[in-house]
């Protein structure tokens, strides 16, 4: 089943809703650096990875993808949808 931008976008906020609101941050806009913003540094971020492989059943490879992608919501959901069946 091909996974939506959007439902990769929501579990992504669940999972960073106590990064949000340390951060100030309301919205998950689709250009929002994840890293400049502050929500994750690369430890969170290859966390937010292995969750998000959990959840949507997916393998990412990464060092098959662009790592300026996992930075940004909309690169980061891109990723996920283009591994989904």
């Amino acid at each position: 089943m091909k996974i939506s931008a959007a439902a990769v976008k929501a579990f992504m906020k669940r999972q960073l809703a106590t990064e949000m609101t340390e951060n100030g941050v309301t919205e998950l806009r689709d250009d929002l650096n994840l890293v400049d913003s502050g929500l994750l540094d690369s430890i969170g971020l290859l966390q937010l990875v292995m969750s998000v492989q959990e959840e949507f059943k997916v393998e990412i490879e990464l060092g098959e993808v662009d790592p300026e992608l996992f930075t940004t919501v909309a690169g980061f959901a891109s990723i996920v949808t283009d591994r989904s069946v």
